[in-house]
């Protein structure tokens, strides 16, 4: 209802221009524009000072029912299972530790103590301490379920970290690579709206996430190269002209209306 109220509706990326054309009928154009960020501000040198020899899986999520935190720690607990993984360390960078998810019944569960698990929360890092985690890690897992953009994705590439991603939502349009993206196996509905929610088979996960973060480790420079240089094209520096010319169409749309 709210958005039927618009003239000019802008959708995050196709997926979302998508999901905006089936609620407003297909007589409404959809533009897309994807966000910005600043991507030197994700510069990192993180994998260079990390201790010789350390893996570590990077996941950066709220703390919401779409966010998918049991399938990050059923594929952690099983990737540290491969042979060469057995001393991965868990990365989880949330906004509260219990809320959607219960990130203490689920490390316990999984059998994760603090010298393997590292969770941080909102205030602990600002922009400068996530880029360095990010740089640290061999691969980041994006748990989204659906959602429009998907910010750590863009964020871990950024910092020239692969990122393993459900193909399903916005936040898949902007994984690279095919073989970093999992296909869902089935769907489920959820709540009230019956929203539809992908499942993943967590063995493929890992599979994914193991071949991702040894590629890291072999060619190193080139893989962090490829990473930064797929989410280029979001740095404001270009993109801000493109959200320039949308804003002043609308802008002239109004003063023609007297």
């Amino acid at each position: 209802e709210a958005v039927r109220k618009y003239k000019r509706v802008l959708g995050y990326g196709a997926w979302g221009a998508g999901v905006l054309r089936k609620v407003l009928g297909p007589g409404r154009k959809i533009s897309w524009l994807p966000h910005g960020i600043a991507t030197k501000a994700w510069a990192s040198d993180g994998w260079e000072n990390r201790k010789p020899g350390v893996r570590v899986l990077g996941c950066v999520a709220a703390n919401q029912p779409r966010k998918d935190l049991g399938l990050l720690f059923s594929a952690a607990e099983k990737l540290r299972k491969r042979a060469g993984w057995e001393g991965l360390s868990l990365w989880l960078h949330t906004d509260f530790l219990d809320k959607a998810w219960s990130v203490t019944e689920l490390a316990m569960q999984y059998g994760w103590n603090n010298q393997r698990l590292l969770v941080t929360t909102g205030g602990d890092l600002d922009d400068a301490g996530l880029a360095r985690m990010y740089g640290v890690c061999s691969v980041t897992l994006g748990v989204g379920l659906g959602e429009g953009f998907g910010y750590p994705m863009v964020e871990s590439l950024a910092a020239g970290t692969p990122v393993v991603h459900g193909d399903f939502g916005g936040g898949a349009e902007w994984i690279p690579r095919q073989d970093w993206l999992v296909a869902p196996v089935a769907e489920r509905l959820e709540g009230i709206y019956a929203l539809r929610r992908p499942v993943f088979a967590v063995e493929e996960v890992v599979e994914k996430l193991a071949k991702a973060g040894e590629e890291k480790e072999k060619d190193t420079l080139v893989v962090q190269e490829y990473c930064k240089g797929a989410v280029a094209a979001l740095d404001w520096g270009p993109l801000w002209l493109r959200w320039r010319s949308w804003i002043r169409a609308g802008l002239k749309e109004m003063e023609g209306k007297g």
